[in-house]
């Protein structure tokens, strides 16, 4: 019998690898999409997903992708008595209480509330087997159309800014290595079942992120370190990206990427995440 599985945001960075490696070993793929005219939609439809229009907000749309596949992605999986549930969002979800000056008040507060809130339940609702996968930092953030939103003046200027100590070393993991990652736990649930895994395939330097984005582009990458208080202004005018990279820097990922060899799952380094991806414009 053909096993079913449905996957949330499948034209995104890390749903649209998943579906695809999927479909290649024969599963029965549900998605959920907004616009399913649009271009990846359909790549996954040529594929063999069978395509669903809604989004997340909507309780029924989501149970109608669900059915057939073993808040409302996860209740109506219960619903439609969903045997596993694999769910992926970042690193050191459930520790903010013990980030330094952590308050209730703090600009990123509700969002890790939000990511502790839906482990929780994934964790409680019942189903026979969850697991939790917890990314670090994405490689492909580096990547055009990306960049120009995490580290803006990248692919104008060629100069990566960011509110790093020279020391500070960044955990990072590639979107398809958290696809295999899930598909090895959907291949094997009882192996993965009720674990909680940090990914990460490297930790690197500013500098060294730099020289790996000139081996693939071809061109020199310059390292500006925003001053302490730069920095900190910036965030404190509202400046997201700036204040994740504060808290990457004093915080961090905490990933143990010497733990994950034990799943067998092969890690992709910087350079190879990002072949025919370009960090500037082409």
């Amino acid at each position: 019998m053909t096993k079913s599985v449905f996957t949330a945001t499948a034209t995104g960075e890390q749903g649209c690898p998943l579906s695809i490696l999927l479909l290649q070993l024969d599963y029965k793929v549900q998605i959920l999409v907004r616009d399913s005219s649009s271009s990846a939609a359909q790549a996954l439809r040529v594929l063999g997903a069978e395509v669903h229009t809604g989004n997340l907000e909507s309780f029924e749309a989501v149970a109608n992708a669900i059915a057939g596949a073993g808040t409302n992605v996860l209740k109506a999986a219960q619903q439609k008595k969903v045997t596993q549930a694999i769910y992926s969002k970042v690193a050191r979800t459930g520790d903010h209480e013990t980030f330094p000056d952590w308050s209730k008040e703090d600009p990123s507060a509700q969002y890790w509330f939000q990511k502790d809130d839906i482990e929780k339940t994934v964790r409680t609702l019942g189903f026979s087997y969850w697991k939790i996968l917890r990314p670090a930092f994405f490689m492909q953030n580096f990547c055009y159309p990306n960049c120009d939103h995490m580290f803006p003046g990248l692919s104008e200027t060629n100069t990566l800014r960011i509110a790093f100590l020279q020391s500070t070393r960044l955990d990072l993991i590639s979107a398809g290595d958290v696809a295999r990652f899930a598909t090895k736990a959907i291949q094997s649930p009882n192996r993965f079942s009720k674990k909680t895994l940090t990914l990460a395939a490297d930790k690197l330097s500013a500098a060294e992120i730099a020289d790996q984005l000139g081996t693939v582009s071809g061109k020199e990458i310059i390292v500006e370190y925003l001053p302490n208080q730069v920095a900190r202004t910036l965030r404190k005018q509202g400046n997201g990206v700036v204040g994740a990279q504060i808290w990457q820097r004093d915080v961090g990922y905490y990933a143990d990427i010497d733990a994950l060899s034990e799943y067998g799952v092969s890690l992709t380094p910087v350079t190879e995440a990002q072949n025919g991806s370009s960090p500037f414009h082409v």
